[in-house]
């Protein structure tokens, strides 16, 4: 179906240059979960335990006067339907966190995506973070003290959008797909013990101070949208119920104007027939029309060609 979906948009519609706004929340606690890597030195020894049902997400490096002197903690993220196209620029992303406890000790965390098109919930199977694929992309976070229970600047990462581009520019790529990531401390040469970051998982309290995705991109551009009109807006966008979709400098002709679910499926018809040149303006109800919240894409389609807006309607 998804195959199908791409080959509509790309033949029935184009696309066009748009910039967009994706914001992606845990949705279960299978996609959030944190792993510890044991080194046991001088021997080559390790062990992977998993923590799929914590309350906290623990990321970074533990050195202790123990052994196993030397643990690493990684922590794996899966956010899914992602909306991204293919062919898509990403411009910026961020992954915000909310601390679970107070640190103040300085760390280092490095940010790599995983490298599979179609990446998988987290299972308690050993070693499950840290033997999935990675990008060869990574952003590195020099982390600031945290106070407890705080989702602001200091939990936010650093632009993570050459992270992401890679893993929207896998040829296996298509739209709706889900998206993972590790993030991870390393040994960090400290003489004194270190303490691994908590961030709040899903199971703490659902979404409210789970992980949140930001994605900040631009579609691919269409070659033939100007020849139908210099714009079409929509507002607002997200939709709650009413909104309305214009159009700048159209040239005259016969115009149908549709809307169309994430399956390619045509959910509406807005308007068919002659429009003279000029602006116009169609104003809707999502209620009227009957749009179930989700991702719909409204196609302009004309003599000329072709243009399309994606809308949200949220609940």
């Amino acid at each position: 179906m998804k195959g199908f979906l791409l080959l509509f948009f790309y033949l029935s519609f184009g696309y066009l240059s748009a910039q967009e706004t994706a914001t992606l929340f845990i949705e279960d606690g299978n996609d959030d979960a944190y792993q510890i890597y044991y080194m046991y030195f001088p021997a080559t020894d390790s062990v992977g335990d998993m923590f799929v049902d914590q309350e906290y997400l623990s990321m970074g490096f533990d050195a202790w006067p123990i052994d196993p002197a030397y643990h690493t903690h990684h922590i794996g993220l899966r956010f899914v339907n992602v909306p991204i196209l293919p062919g898509s620029t990403i411009t910026s992303a961020y992954i915000q966190f909310t601390s679970f406890i107070a640190n103040e000790k300085p760390d280092r965390i490095y940010i790599r995506g995983e490298k599979n098109p179609s990446p998988q919930s987290f299972t308690s199977e050993a070693f499950n973070i840290t033997t999935r694929a990675r990008t060869d992309t990574f952003v590195q976070w020099d982390l600031p003290e945290w106070q407890a229970f705080i989702p602001g600047p200091a939990q936010k990462t650093p632009n993570l959008k050459y992270v992401i581009q890679e893993l929207i520019d896998q040829a296996e790529w298509t739209v709706n797909k889900p998206m993972a990531f590790e993030i991870y401390g390393v040994y960090t040469l400290l003489t004194d013990t270190t303490l691994p970051r908590q961030s709040c998982a899903w199971e703490y309290m659902g979404d409210m101070y789970a992980p949140v995705l930001t994605i900040n991109y631009n579609e691919p551009a269409s070659v033939d949208e100007q020849e139908l009109a210099k714009g079409m807006n929509i507002f607002p966008n997200p939709i709650l119920n009413t909104f309305t979709v214009s159009f700048t400098e159209l040239q005259a002709g016969h115009y149908e104007i549709c809307m169309y679910d994430l399956s390619g499926q045509q959910a509406c018809t807005v308007h068919e027939g002659q429009l003279d040149h000029g602006d116009h303006e169609f104003r809707l109800s999502a209620g009227e029309l009957n749009l179930q919240p989700g991702i719909y894409f409204v196609s302009l389609s004309g003599e000329t060609g072709n243009m399309v807006r994606k809308i949200v309607v949220k609940d």
